[in-house]
């Protein structure tokens, strides 16, 4: 009956030893148009500003490096539409693409491109905020 203990210890630990862990992983998946939207809306404010960028990562790519490229982190004028709908009745407003630099909002340096600095734009004119 011992023996078949120490067979048994003997097997198992020769399994253990021949299995070995894997550490290769993939950290990245495959790549997806994944939009990412801020806005802050005040009543007090002339104008409402929504930034829309792209979240990214570009397989085996350095996310520093690409930060700094505006095509990376900005969706085209002609890939995206934004817009803003009041739920009480369906209404839809239409945001239109302008630089932050020039409506007084210079993006601060950091790890992304600051220029351009592409925020959508809705007049307060248009829209009032209840």
């Amino acid at each position: 009956m011992r023996i078949n203990h120490l067979l048994l210890l003997a097997l198992l630990a020769a399994t253990t030893f021949w299995s070995s862990c894997e550490t290769d992983f993939q950290l990245e998946g495959e790549w997806k148009d994944i939009p990412v939207l801020y806005a802050f809306l005040s009543q007090q404010d002339t104008a409402y500003y929504v930034r829309v960028e792209r979240a990214f990562l570009e397989p085996g790519g350095n996310a520093i490096d690409i930060a700094q490229i505006p095509d990376s982190i900005y969706y085209n004028d002609n890939e995206v539409s934004v817009k803003l709908e009041r739920l009480s009745n369906g209404q839809t407003y239409d945001l239109v693409q302008v630089d932050g630099r020039d409506e007084g909002y210079p993006r601060q340096s950091g790890d992304f491109a600051n220029e351009p600095n592409y925020l959508y734009k809705l007049s307060k004119d248009q829209i009032a905020l209840p």
